[in-house]
């Protein structure tokens, strides 16, 4: 483990404890991502990937550059045409 000295002042520290978010936080975290890579989500397109995809921030990231590689640049709206193709080739 780690020397006293250094677990010692871990354990002086704040604990935080982390829980999965819900749906809307899901819905909040998926908005934000597709926002940071100018993509546009139809809200089907959210509704599709909140009931179909994984339920991490690790799942959502990776959908999100998924959809990122493969959006054209003339076009940063997804639908659920695009998106139900990115999610199949999983």
């Amino acid at each position: 483990g780690l020397p006293g000295y250094l677990s010692s002042r871990l354990l002086t520290g704040m604990v935080v404890g982390l829980q999965r978010p819900d749906e809307t936080g899901m819905r909040e975290i998926l908005g934000k991502m597709a926002d940071d890579r100018s993509i546009s989500l139809t809200p089907g397109a959210k509704s599709y990937v909140l009931h179909r995809c994984g339920r991490s921030i690790g799942d959502l990231l990776a959908l999100a550059d998924r959809l990122e590689a493969a959006i054209p640049p003339e076009s940063r709206r997804v639908g659920l045409q695009l998106l139900r193709r990115v999610i199949s080739y999983d």
